[in-house]
């Protein structure tokens, strides 16, 4: 059985030697010649008490029962001698045990000595985990822990001390684990394996245990070396994995999710013995990207609960349905940046892994973006509000594309403004003509959606009218108005969103609509889908979720957020939209999906 994180020292050993005539008789071991050498071979079994403070190329497992020496033999399992050692000296040395003692560290010290004929030797030192049985170590129970070979060999000669320089053992791996770093908010035992929550880089820890189950320390100069990967089998490779400075760190960045309620990445773990010792380990491990949702916390409470925060979407097999752990992320409230304060708050996000903008409805309109570092996988809180071109103006939504620009839109004077990246400094473009609305939205990369949308800007005015820009590169320049075969709002759009077919939804004075998209006329072909009417239904952004196709939306509540799973069926033939609230103690407000 494995003992999880139970410690060993590190995998080396020190061989020392004296000249013969010592007060305890040489043993003989094989055939001597008439002429003989003595030397003497020392090594330390560390103690259990201080073993953290023996991580030093001098220590082997703790484990150790056995140990095996060949000069000859080229088979560890039948050495030229052996001998069995343990933590607690015996009242009766074994033979080529010359002393054995524990020192005031709580160590055991063991002498053995050897008698060989003058020459040159090469010596290799095996560990095992059980004591030899005559002379042996072949049971079915035995393993080899670690092994050690000089590189240089050794000059045994007669009448003189013979000094054996030290050699480094090498661990043999028996198994290998996969955990989270320490602090790893983002990370949860999954069923099976690991969730890692969002698209943030989490730190994983790669550890190689013996056949005792004591870890092979990653310090040690022995230690195997681990690799980390992605099985070569997945067709869908959900994570980008890699090496860090640190021994045995990786970092996985998520870069797509899996179908709902499935499996996302099998990861490789594999520890391979180093110094040409035999000995490999494997774990398959599960690890699946599960998407975060962002809200924007606008109604209820005091002013210190308004802000904004992640949430995991977890699988239903993960808790009851429609469970979510506690908020995640960025709890920002009124009395550090004065969010939200105005009760109303527009919340838009950028790319797989972009920024995230929150701006206020009050006559400030201040606007914050919080800056996401892919190299630290966290924000950085704003200092101040950016610049708002507009005097007087009202924002009523923010949208980010995936080069990181910020879109605002001003529900005031109807202006959709476009800010430069990365800093934000300037306003590039302005387009007029969106009064009294406040959806807004960038058409996500993804192949659902036609290539000659993919970011484009989208905007809602109070007629119920939209308004389609080219993306940025191309200028946000005006695209031909949608023409709409169906249903269509008649009041002004509040919400716009995409969903991971690429279908088109909007909000309208609590109506919700969906739409298909048909970008090979001109104008642009919305046909009409289905409708959901919900009057409690309030929020200022959609949350597309691609591993099951639903869309997020917020809804209002007293104190505390009643998020909305909207799920479109049936179509093409008889399309319906359902909606399921999952509530959880954040106050309501506009929510994104980012995965």
């Amino acid at each position: 059985m494995i003992r999880r994180f139970a410690p060993i020292a590190s995998c080396a050993m020190l061989l020392a030697s004296c000249g013969g005539g010592g007060t305890s008789p040489a043993l003989p071991v094989g055939n001597t010649a008439p002429q003989s050498a003595v030397a003497q071979l020392s090594f330390k079994l560390p103690g259990k008490a201080l073993l953290t403070q023996l991580r030093r190329p001098l220590y082997i497992s703790q484990g150790t029962q056995g140990i095996a020496i060949d000069w000859a033999s080229t088979d560890p399992t039948h050495p030229d001698f052996s001998a069995p050692v343990s933590a607690t000296c015996p009242s009766t040395l074994p033979a080529g045990v010359i002393a054995c003692t524990i020192d005031s560290q709580g160590n055991t010290d063991y002498t053995f000595q050897l008698t060989l004929a003058p020459a040159n030797y090469t010596f290799t030192i095996a560990a095992f985990d059980q004591p030899p049985s005559s002379g042996t170590f072949t049971g079915a129970s035995t393993h080899m822990l670690a092994e050690g070979t000089l590189t240089t060999p050794v000059s045994i000669l007669p009448g003189q001390p013979n000094t054996i320089p030290s050699m480094t053992f090498y661990g043999v791996p028996a198994a290998v684990s996969l955990s989270p770093g320490p602090g790893e908010k983002h990370v949860v035992f999954g069923n099976p394996g690991w969730y890692v929550i969002g698209n943030a880089p989490q730190t994983f820890y790669a550890q190689a245990y013996d056949a005792q189950g004591y870890d092979i320390a990653a310090s040690d100069s022995g230690a195997p070396a681990i690799t980390v990967a992605e099985a070569s089998s997945d067709a869908t490779k959900y994570f980008a994995v890699a090496s860090t400075t640190t021994s045995n760190v990786f970092t996985f960045t998520a870069q797509s999710v899996p179908p709902a309620n499935t499996s996302g990445a099998n990861i490789v773990v594999t520890a391979t013995a180093n110094g040409g010792v035999q000995g490999t380990a494997t774990a398959n491990v599960p690890v699946t990207p599960i998407e975060e949702l962002w809200t924007t916390e606008t109604t209820g409470g005091t002013a210190a609960d308004y802000g904004i925060a992640g949430y995991a979407l977890l699988p239903p097999n993960y808790g009851p349905p429609g469970y979510f752990i506690t908020p995640l992320d960025l709890t920002y409230d009124d009395k550090n940046l004065n969010l939200c304060g105005s009760g109303q708050c527009q919340f838009g996000t950028g790319a797989f892994s972009g920024n995230i903008a929150v701006a206020e409805s009050a006559a400030t309109s201040k606007l914050y973006e919080f800056i996401f570092s892919n190299a630290t996988g966290t924000y950085t809180m704003p200092t101040q509000p950016l610049p708002f071109m507009t005097s007087g103006g009202s924002i009523s939504n923010v949208a980010l594309d995936a080069a990181g620009h910020l879109f605002v839109l001003d529900n005031t004077t109807g202006y959709l403004d476009a800010l430069n990246a990365p800093t934000d400094s300037a306003y590039t473009y302005e387009q007029p003509g969106m009064a009294g609305g406040a959806g807004l939205a960038v058409a996500p990369s993804t192949s659902a959606i036609p290539s000659s949308l993919q970011q484009t800007i989208w905007a809602g005015d109070s007629g119920g009218k939209l308004h389609v820009f080219s993306s940025f590169a191309s200028g946000m320049t005006p695209l031909p108005a949608p023409v709409v075969n169906g249903s269509a709002p008649t009041a002004a759009i509040s919400a716009i969103g995409f969903d991971a077919a690429g279908n088109l939804w909007l909000d309208s004075s609590g109506n919700i609509y969906a739409y298909s998209i048909n970008a090979a006329t001109s104008p642009i072909t919305l046909t009409f889908l289905a409708t959901l009417s919900n009057p409690i239904l309030s929020a200022n952004n959609f949350g597309a979720s691609a591993a099951d196709g639903s869309m997020w939306f917020g809804s209002l509540g007293a104190l505390y957020s009643n998020e909305t799973k909207l799920t479109l069926s049936g179509c093409p033939a008889a399309c319906a939209i359902s909606a399921s609230t999952l509530n959880w103690p954040a106050p309501a407000g506009a929510s994104y999906v980012v995965p």
